[in-house]
């Protein structure tokens, strides 16, 4: 997938977080946040374990619910040890960039089944 660098605005938050991490400093939780609350439930439904850094980083870098849930799934499928995902995780997985806009659109469009509508909401791990 094509991918594109932060806003300067994801970026500033990126810096923040990994700083925060690496001194284990206590931080605002956005749990009113509605993209919070779907990456809390759908990363404890598919076993997978992230660190309130990282949480709150894809909280504010995804746009809607449907690129949160590929965000999720993407992590899960290359955390198959189910270590911990912290910002460093994330910057060692994404040392290219994120995907962009259209190639997340395509993303989506291609996990899409007639049958079942979208396929990443009947994956099991």
């Amino acid at each position: 997938a094509q991918t594109t660098t932060m806003s300067l605005e994801i970026s500033k938050l990126f810096i923040a977080l990994c700083l925060l991490e690496m001194k284990a400093e206590d931080f605002q939780l956005p749990v009113d946040l509605f993209s919070y609350k779907i990456l809390d439930k759908r990363s404890e439904f598919i076993g997978l374990h992230m660190n309130d850094y990282a949480k709150t980083f894809f909280s504010f870098l995804c746009h809607s619910p449907g690129e949160l849930i590929m965000y999720l799934y993407y992590l899960r499928s290359k955390n198959s040890n189910g270590e911990i995902i912290t910002m460093q995780t994330v910057t060692m997985l994404f040392l290219m960039g994120f995907p962009t806009p259209k190639a997340l659109e395509e993303l989506w469009d291609a996990q899409k089944i007639p049958e079942l509508d979208n396929l990443l909401d009947h994956l099991t791990f």
